[in-house]
């Protein structure tokens, strides 16, 4: 069996565009479970969209963590990847791929958590804040904001998506039953849910989805859970997160990090990943997003034992100068810019309280 493992899009806490907070005295804005960029979106598109890439992202089926960026990632990149255009995609909310947190080592040294960044909400608002996403990608509002940075094909790109898109929670066994979960139409909006029960979320009684993940653990989990997931592929596509990924690399794969540290002395940079410049694959492969590699399970590795990693390949590198640049504050996902959207509502509503009001009473005299 084959295992892809993709990292998730550029998030607005990766950027430093999340809310600012009490984290912001540090120099850092934090989302507590931060949407993308647009700029990442819009790359991520680009990226899922080359002939090179399609290939690897033609699944209906993709395993995530439960945090919203590996969501929204998995959307982008198999989306408009399917057979048929119709057809539904399906995301799996599944144990041991979350990102690690200052939660998890504070919680070790026995102290409040701290429940940014890395830490997830109830589901039903990460339903919310996933069908904000889908919004933000009407083909009208991204031309009105972002028409500079769009790819010419973007309009067609948008009418290819599915129909809908389901999302499964496992129950508390971490069985997937497929009954216990949400249906998204992409048409209108409209979400129904079916015999909900949160278990995923940060009341979880399950410490696979509250700790930082570990993806021998997940594999085994999946190994052990297969049957229930009707799976034809011969590759099983995951999405989920930097530290947990490389977390099982630099096991796997001797001088890794070393490698990198070398790598960066000889100026490795944006350009030269951008140029998939050879001697720089490590270095690119930490500074990207987007990023994969496969684990064959059934593959020896060099030490004689069964499980090897085939291949690992650079995703789309950080420009954080550029998503900055090229976010617009009127139509964003990310935190930064969350008051100053909610008081333009609420500007906008006061004015139309106000216009009624006038009508009210001129109609009165």
């Amino acid at each position: 069996m084959r295992f892809q493992f993709s990292r998730h899009l550029q998030s607005c806490n990766n950027a430093n565009l999340g809310e600012k907070t009490i984290s912001s005295i540090i120099g850092k804005n934090i989302d507590i479970d931060p949407a993308g960029t647009t700029y990442g979106i819009i790359q991520t598109i680009e990226f899922a969209q080359k002939s090179e890439n399609k290939y690897f992202y033609n699944s209906d089926k993709v395993f995530v963590s439960n945090l919203l960026r590996t969501w929204i990632t998995a959307f982008l990149l198999y989306g408009t990847n399917l057979e048929n255009s119709k057809d539904t995609l399906k995301l799996y909310i599944s144990p041991y791929l979350k990102e690690y947190s200052v939660y998890d080592r504070i919680l070790k040294k026995g102290g409040d958590p701290f429940k940014r960044g890395n830490y997830p909400l109830q589901v039903s608002e990460t339903i919310k804040n996933f069908v904000k996403f889908l919004m933000h990608l009407e083909p009208e509002k991204m031309k009105e904001f972002y028409s500079e940075h769009l790819p010419k094909n973007y309009k067609k790109w948008y009418y290819r998506l599915p129909t809908y898109v389901e999302i499964y929670l496992p129950n508390k066994d971490l069985i997937f039953e497929n009954s216990n979960y949400f249906s998204i139409n992409i048409d209108n909006y409209n979400v129904k849910q079916f015999n909900i029960i949160d278990t995923i979320g940060p009341k979880s009684s399950q410490p696979a989805f509250l700790k930082g993940g570990d993806l021998k653990k997940f594999m085994k989990w999946y190994e052990s859970n297969e049957s229930n997931f009707n799976y034809s592929n011969y590759i099983v596509h995951v999405v989920t997160h930097s530290k947990v990924m490389r977390n099982f690399i630099y096991k796997k794969i001797k001088d890794f990090e070393k490698n990198i540290k070398k790598e960066k002395k000889s100026k490795c940079n944006i350009k030269r990943c951008n140029e998939n410049d050879e001697k720089c694959i490590h270095y690119c492969i930490r500074n990207s997003n987007c990023w994969r590699f496969n684990y064959d399970t059934y593959q020896k590795d060099e030490d004689g034992n069964f499980g090897k990693i085939t291949s690992y390949v650079p995703g789309i590198p950080l420009d954080i100068k550029k998503s900055k640049l090229s976010e617009n504050p009127k139509h964003s996902l990310c935190g930064k810019y969350k008051k100053l959207n909610k008081n333009k509502k609420q500007t906008k509503q006061n004015q139309t309280d106000k216009n009624q009001s006038d009508k009210n009473l001129k109609s009165n005299r």
